[in-house]
């Protein structure tokens, strides 16, 4: 028998197969084939799908247990529906081509490694690719009508955008799988119609995203329609609000934590902008007298040349000084005006080294800022499972990080060579990733327990080490790749091969050698360095230095925790390619003089050894294949110190060498010295008749207030009025053909001029004193910050207004917003506030955010009236008493007021932080509801100390609170029953100097405490108290003399009696009953 009657003849066997366990006779197939719409066959007997072509109307096919490897022999299955190869040795995806009515396909157990050959399946309503091999969710662009995805027990460990299109799904199930990152979950929220899904149901292993605090929070915030999460029921609202209610809290605390940033960059600006100030006052004074006096020589030497022509007649007539000027005099002239621009040009060169400074310390508190953000946007988006926090010198990590030599070998003869003398460590920020530690300390716990050696368990902490690891310079994305490192972790090497890098990571123990990617790229890697250096040594150090980041701060450092395992030098001349050492988690290489650069030829190498932090350990470079053996623990930011590190030059005019000043005035009196020009002040007939076919008129520098008649001078097209005196633009309204108007350095209070100015192109308003604002009831956010506006006026109409922002300007007077009722957050911060309008707030029901910052605030009287708010920033002010914290809180007579809903107060710079006595435990006590104060989040043992120290406290703050006014010296008569009091603290005294009768009945004193130091108490009610002695108890009691003795039993003596009461009225009534 040939092969092919063979395979016909086992075909014809595996068919007779299918007949019989489905019922069918084989002998009759060809005409009962066609009446079959199921077929059914479990576990053994068909090794390969054969024989469909007799059952053209299969509508069901299911197949389980066999040894089938391709998905064949459906050509002739055109009405087929429903697919089941279960359990079966598929590897891919095939044949289905021309089975488009497919609506539910079960595929899963089986060794699937992709998704793909779908496309045209676009009827397909269900499938099921659990438990197979698959890496990446793909090739479902089309499966519009897809509802039911299965995907669970596969090693996904990325959604991304995938299953975007899918807009149809309503059940997915990704358990098992390794999602780790909440960032993926949230993009799960563009499926509109996903009402079931699984990431750790009981049949599965959940994702390591399902393990990290806050997991369902989150999903169910982003994904509110879920109706079952990991087979629980989540349909129900109290659910879906408590999670909204969680993340809305933590929104609105990161919210304040980013503004706490942002002020603090703004202190910063506004400090280095008044430093900045300071230094420029002189040089800019110096070149605006240089310049005055150059412009006038200029001008007499062009009049001198007959190319000058002066608009206004008889306003100096500078002819009788140029028409006959001899050669000597004209060579005067040029000397001094070559000496004059020498002078502009030192000069200049001094305001270029001011504003570098500037730049380059402006530039390195933005990046710094841009971190902090970015890192609270990270801890926001993982709900707290990545935490970065900051170290200070009462940080023990902080301290024994720095001070052990091991693990922080900064310094090196490597960067000495470009004449680094050291670095400054300005922030170490420590990593707390929970989802990268669990993945390190599982595989590391993996990897250890799969070794036979009985010691690896004790060689384990010798393998592990602190590394540094610098993101890579060529691609100038070092930002982005710390921040992906730190929320996602190192790169694979199939990722790292895939950008065509080395398949391995790059750590060290040396700053230097961490530094070395950087500085061949500072030398060889730049077109500039090879223009500029030549054989110039100094040259190629001071590029080196600049780009090392003595002009701007030079990338992070990430420190990690590395489990280097059984390593081998790396041999010469191998690519780090994993597959030369497979059973090798690193391999590393020691560094010496021979890996140096080129850079390091500028001096003779030398042998000696260099004594410092890295002379203890020898300098290595390890390269580590395996990326979850890698746990980013630290990022350090710093900066170089050079020894010729340039500083900036003087920070005042006193400071300034007197030597310059001195040259200047010596050029100054050079000859000729001229006389000043007047300015203009009006236009009249004879000079606009001058200019009547003008195109380009400057008025620059004059004191003009109107020029009613330039509206004559139709072809103007250019004209220039700055540094006048103009308070409005209504003189150039009938300008039609106007296109350019610099209108700057004026006093224009109003725009209307402009409505007419159709073909206007460029204007240049800066510097003026605008101050209204013009009405659209579209906008719902406007800014109007540093606009030099002194009063609201005609904002009532913006009544879709959500968002306004008026700061720096010349407010003192928060009004004309008090029909904005949709406003929802206001800033009015760096203004001349001096109160809180709350006539105006409390008529702003959604206002929930309010920033007044840096003004001249002294009272918070009225803001408990306004209570939608839910954070209050105030810092920078006057506020200066306690009793202003009570204004905060609910008064006891005005019960429908109080902030009862804030959580975030921030009173940073106010004087009360200074003279409040435990002012943070005194806020808290009074405002439980706090979650944050200045910038610090509140914490549960803050409000337990509040609690011990204030509870049952009766201040003045107190009393005030429960009479409504301050007047204490009014007071004449004092009821407090029944309000837990534990303790009297009426201090000073002399506040209560009329109060006569004093009621505490029902309260919680133990003594008379602080009732004792009133002066004229006439009758007082302690009844139903636990009162137990006259003061209250100490820890230790000195020894009673002989006359406390005597005193003791003999009370009229007198002898022994207390000093504190001596001297007090006489107490007409007393009454304690009930102890």
């Amino acid at each position: 028998m040939i092969q092919s009657e063979k395979q016909k003849h086992r075909g014809d066997e595996v068919v007779k197969e299918l007949c019989m366990a489905n019922g069918v006779c084989y002998e009759k197939i060809r005409q009962d084939g066609s009446n079959v719409s199921s077929l059914e066959i479990f576990f053994s007997g068909f090794p390969r799908m054969v024989g469909l072509s007799f059952f053209p109307r299969l509508c069901q096919l299911t197949i389980v247990g066999q040894d089938i490897k391709h998905i064949e022999g459906l050509e002739c299955c055109p009405l087929l529906r429903e697919l089941w190869v279960v359990q079966c040795d598929l590897t891919g995806i095939s044949g289905l081509q021309n089975c488009v009515q497919l609506k539910k396909i079960y595929i899963y157990d089986n060794h699937i490694c992709e998704i793909n050959n779908l496309e045209l399946l676009i009827n397909l309503e269900v499938l099921w690719l659990n438990h197979n091999c698959i890496t990446q969710i793909q090739g479902l662009d089309t499966l519009q009508n897809l509802k039911e995805l299965n995907l669970a027990d596969n090693d996904i460990e990325k959604i991304g955008h995938s299953l975007d299109p899918n807009v149809g799904l309503q059940n997915l199930n990704l358990s098992g799988n390794k999602i780790s990152s909440f960032k993926e979950l949230t993009l799960l929220a563009r499926l509109p119609n996903l009402r079931e899904l699984a990431l750790k149901d009981p049949t599965s292993t959940p994702n390591p995203v399902c393990l990290l605090c806050n997991y369902a929070t989150h999903v169910l915030y982003y994904m509110p329609g879920l109706q079952l999460l990991d087979t629980y029921d989540v349909s129900s609202k109290q659910v879906k609000d408590a999670a909204e209610a969680t993340v809305m809290k933590k929104m609105m605390y990161y919210n304040m934590r980013v503004h706490t940033a942002q002020r603090n960059l703004a202190e910063i600006r506004l400090s280095l902008m008044e430093r900045k100030k300071t230094m420029l006052q002189l040089p800019e004074d110096c070149i605006r007298t240089l310049n005055h006096a150059l412009k006038s020589l200029q001008e007499v030497r062009l009049h001198h040349g007959g190319r000058i022509h002066y608009l206004v007649e008889g306003s100096i007539d500078r002819s009788d000084l140029t028409a006959d000027i001899s050669p000597a005099m004209q060579h005067k002239i040029l000397s001094k005006i070559e000496a004059l621009r020498e002078r502009l040009q030192l000069w200049a060169r001094r305001l270029q080294e001011i504003e570098a400074w500037y730049e380059r310390v402006w530039t390195q508190a933005t990046g710094m800022m841009e971190y902090t953000v970015q890192f609270l946007l990270m801890e926001l988006e993982s709900v707290g499972n990545i935490r970065l926090e900051e170290g200070c010198s009462t940080d023990a990590w902080y301290v024994y990080f720095l001070l052990r030599p091991p693990a922080f070998p900064l310094f090196s003869f490597r960067l000495q060579v470009h004449s680094i003398t050291g670095i400054k460590v300005n922030r170490i920020i420590r990593i707390h990733n929970s989802a990268l530690r669990l993945r390190f300390e599982d595989k590391l716990h993996t990897l250890l327990a799969s070794e036979e050696s009985a010691l690896s368990s004790q060689n384990s902490k010798r393998r592990l080490d602190h590394l540094f690891y610098v993101a890579d310079s060529e691609n100038n994305s070092e930002k982005e790749d710390s921040l992906c490192i730190v929320e996602e972790g190192f790169r694979t090497s199939e990722q790292n091969e895939a950008l065509e890098k080395d398949g391995a990571i790059p750590l060290t123990n040396s700053l230097s050698v961490a530094e070395q990617p950087r500085i061949e790229h500072s030398t060889t890697g730049q077109p500039r360095f090879k223009a500029q250096c030549g054989p110039d040594p100094l040259q190629a150090r001071k590029i080196v230095l600049e780009d090392l980041g003595s002009a701007q701060q030079p990338p992070p450092i990430i420190v990690s925790k590395v489990f280097v395992g059984h390593s081998t030098p790396l041999r010469e001349g191998d690519p780090l390619d994993r597959s030369r050492y497979p059973r090798l988690i690193s391999v590393y290489r020691n560094v010496d003089v021979k890996h140096r650069t080129a850079v390091s030829q500028e001096r003779p190498r030398s042998t000696k050894t260099h004594t410092g932090p890295e002379c203890s350990p020898r300098r290595r470079q390890w390269f580590v294949f395996d990326h979850e053996l890698v746990l980013p623990e630290y990022i350090i930011y710093f900066e170089y110190i050079s020894a010729d590190q340039e500083q900036p030059h003087s920070t005042g005019r006193d400071e300034t060498p007197s030597n310059d000043i001195i040259l200047d005035r010596e050029v100054l009196n050079m000859e000729p010295v001229l006389p000043p020009q007047p300015k203009l002040l009006s236009l009249d007939d004879k000079i606009l008749l001058n200019v009547a076919r003008a195109n380009v008129l400057n008025l620059h520098g004059n004191s003009l207030s109107q020029i009613k008649e330039i509206s004559h001078l139709t072809a103007l097209r250019h004209l220039t009025i700055s540094f006048n005196e103009f308070t409005h633009l209504d003189d150039i309204s009938h300008m039609p053909h106007l296109e350019f108007l610099d209108a700057s350095y004026n006093r224009l209070v109003t725009l209307e001029g402009l409505k007419r100015l159709g073909q206007l192109k460029q204007l240049d308003l800066r510097w003026n004193k605008l101050t209204k604002a013009r009405e659209d009831t579209a906008i719902t956010a406007l800014n109007f910050d540093n606009q030099r506006i002194s009063k609201l006026i005609n904002l009532n109409k913006l009544v879709n207004l959500r968002w306004a922002s008026f700061n720096d300007n010349d407010i003192s007077k928060v009004e004309g917003i008090s029909k904005l009722h949709c406003l929802n957050k206001l800033s009015v911060d760096g203004n001349q506030l001096s109160s809180l309008e709350p006539l105006v707030l409390e008529q702003l029901p959604n206002l929930s955010f309010l920033t007044v910052e840096n003004n001249s605030i002294s009272s918070l009287h009225g803001i408990q009236r306004v209570r939608s708010l839910l954070e209050l920033y105030i810092g920078n002010n006057q506020i200066c008493t306690s009793r202003d914290i009570y204004f905060l809180k609910a008064s006891g007579k005005e019960i429908r007021t109080g902030l009862t809903n804030l959580i975030i107060l921030d009173l940073y710079g106010n004087p009360l932080l200074e003279k409040l006595e435990n002012y943070r435990i005194y806020v808290v006590f009074h405002l439980p509801s706090l979650k944050a104060l200045d910038g610090v989040a509140v914490e549960v043992t803050e409000c337990e100390s509040a609690k011990d120290m204030f509870g049952g406290r009766l201040t003045p703050d107190m009393v005030g609170e429960k009479l409504g006014h301050s007047n204490y010296t009014d007071i004449t008569y004092l009821t407090l029953q029944s309000c837990s009091i534990r303790m009297v603290d009426l201090s000073p005294a002399d506040l209560f100097c009329s109060l006569r009768s004093v009621n505490l009945d029902h309260n919680n004193l133990t003594s008379f405490s602080g009732l004792i130091y009133l002066p004229n108490i006439k009758a007082l009610c302690l009844n139903y108290n636990h009162i137990e002695s006259i003061l209250p108890r100490q820890k230790t009691q000195a020894p009673l003399t002989n006359r406390q003795i005597l005193y003791s039993k003999v009370h009229s003596s007198g002898y022994g009696q207390p000093a504190h009461l001596k001297g007090k009225g006489k107490l007409g009534t007393l009454a304690v009953w009930s102890h």
